[in-house]
């Protein structure tokens, strides 16, 4: 926490310093300057402190997005003959992003002298991921009851797939809302707010003076609107694989 407050203090100085500059030129008013500085600082040292969720978020997407290719490589193993731990080596060994890394970890502890029930309940506790920890167990279960692995898996790739389709299914009755919103607050809002303020100066002189600081606001409104709309549609966006 200190340290990104410090980072974001050398910030606000450094912004502060080019944005007075700039409204001081343009406006002979630098005091904006400090207030586009302030704000953007805040925005910073937001995402300074968000920034270890945002990597376990992104490892979580990615681990989920690669793990139905992976069972499915597994189960695939497993049919032509293989053993649990050569299909496990071969997922580990395979283009899977932190899947191969995970079930690599499972493989050293293996080697390593631990059973294949310790190594699977180990990385499950570590893992972020509550579909990739789920599935560690279940694994775990069959191995203690000696059931087939084959069929368990199968019944986990049937299982994950349609949960991934309900996903699907809800995040696209949520989007077209949130398309309309979109709409409305970042275009059509904005354009009338502009006409009418262009409208309403010609009749009252005074307010000439404040058009170019409201459009500007207006401006920087609407981008962060933006961003903030394409970061919602973005995270909500389900990880399928």
């Amino acid at each position: 926490v200190a340290l990104c407050i410090s980072s974001s203090f050398l910030t606000f100085v450094v912004l502060s310093i080019f944005f007075a500059i700039i409204m001081k030129i343009a406006y002979q008013n630098p005091i904006y300057g400090l207030a586009i500085s302030f704000v953007l600082s805040v925005i910073i040292y937001n995402r300074q402190l968000a920034y270890p969720k945002l990597l376990i978020i992104k490892r979580v997407r990615e681990t989920e997005q690669n793990l139905l290719p992976a069972l499915r490589t597994l189960l695939i193993q497993m049919n032509s003959g293989v053993t649990l731990f050569d299909a496990m080596k071969s997922v580990a060994q395979g283009k899977y992003g932190y899947v191969s890394v995970e079930f690599g970890r499972i493989i050293k502890r293996i080697e390593a002298g631990e059973s294949a029930i310790e190594a699977l309940e180990r990385v499950a506790r570590t893992n972020p991921s509550t579909y990739f920890r789920r599935i560690l167990w279940q694994l775990m279960i069959a191995i203690k009851a000696g059931s087939n692995i084959a069929v368990v898996v199968q019944s986990i790739i049937n299982s994950l797939s349609a949960e991934q389709l309900t996903k699907v299914q809800a995040y696209s009755a949520r989007l077209s809302p949130l398309s309309m919103l979109y709409m409305v607050i970042t275009v059509i809002l904005p354009a009338l707010a502009i006409a009418f303020l262009t409208v309403l100066s010609l009749f009252v002189s005074g307010l000439q003076k404040m058009i170019k600081p409201v459009l500007i606001a207006i401006t920087f409104l609407v981008i962060f609107l933006q961003i903030a709309f394409m970061g919602m549609i973005k995270t909500g966006r389900p990880s399928i694989g």
